[in-house]
């Protein structure tokens, strides 16, 4: 007959019942807990909960609770966002640690900047300083000795104006030139400097950048009679086909979605 202590079963035999319990307690001690088998559990600690990739212990609620804080602190914040990159953005005014990209000018609290005159603006001031030349990120007043030193003398730089505008990558990015923003059909834009704007919102066609080609027209001889009786042939001469079209621009503009863009400071 078959008898039972808690999760163990063994049966009455001849002075080895003992025996049996014991290898039972022994096998469920060393059995390893499943999604449909019972057994004992060793629990987590707090950095094997964090790490997150045992499969035999268990998580207590404190250990999870450290895994979930780990986790939200990976999450990228504003201060380990690089100084200047630039993202896409819906709302209405810059959030705080960026700037919009329109033009205007930042610099320390006693430059008088236009977007932001404070000390938090000396790294994106330095990078525009170091990356971009004076005619794409003037600095009032001329460029001095180093970026600290025009900082330091209250000077501003311009942020590059994305205002009305689209980005598109430098062309030779990574030290060679794609070609693809570069020559005369790009007008006065030169891609491969950083910073550079150009392009046209509307664009009204050249006779030169017209398709060849021809128009046909009758070209009409006559006689005419004079007085005295006489037939003479005249033939017409500065014959055009007639004017059409409205002489303007067409427009230039790809299908748009609008939105901010804001720097990193």
């Amino acid at each position: 007959m078959a008898n039972r202590i808690g999760p163990f079963s063994y049966t009455m035999g001849w002075g080895n019942d003992a025996i049996n319990l014991l290898n039972k307690v022994i096998e469920y001690i060393n059995k390893d807990a499943s999604e449909t088998d019972v057994a004992l559990l060793e629990l987590a600690t707090t950095g094997e909960a964090t790490t997150g990739t045992d499969t035999t212990r268990a998580v207590t609620p404190a250990g999870l609770k450290a895994a979930i804080d780990a986790a939200i602190a990976a999450i990228p914040s504003v201060a380990s966002v690089q100084t200047g990159t630039v993202f896409d953005y819906v709302g209405s005014s810059a959030p705080s640690g960026y700037v919009f990209l329109d033009g205007k000018t930042i610099g320390n609290a006693s430059s008088g900047a236009t977007s932001r005159a404070n000390a938090d603006t000396s790294n994106l001031f330095t990078l525009l300083w170091n990356s971009m030349a004076d005619a794409q990120a003037p600095v009032s007043t001329g460029r001095g000795a180093s970026a600290a030193a025009d900082f330091a003398a209250n000077k501003t730089i311009t942020l590059p104006d994305a205002r009305g505008r689209v980005i598109a990558g430098q062309d030779d990015m990574g030290g060679t030139s794609a070609n693809r923003l570069v020559g005369t059909l790009t007008g006065s834009l030169d891609g491969d400097i950083l910073g550079n704007s150009g392009g046209e919102e509307g664009h009204k066609l050249t006779v030169a950048e017209l398709a060849a080609h021809t128009h046909t027209y009758n070209d009409r001889s006559f006689a005419l009679r004079t007085s005295t009786g006489v037939n003479t042939a005249v033939t017409a001469v500065n014959t055009n086909t007639g004017s059409t079209g409205g002489d303007q621009q067409h427009n230039n503009v790809q299908p748009t979605l609008v939105l901010n863009k804001i720097i990193k400071l």
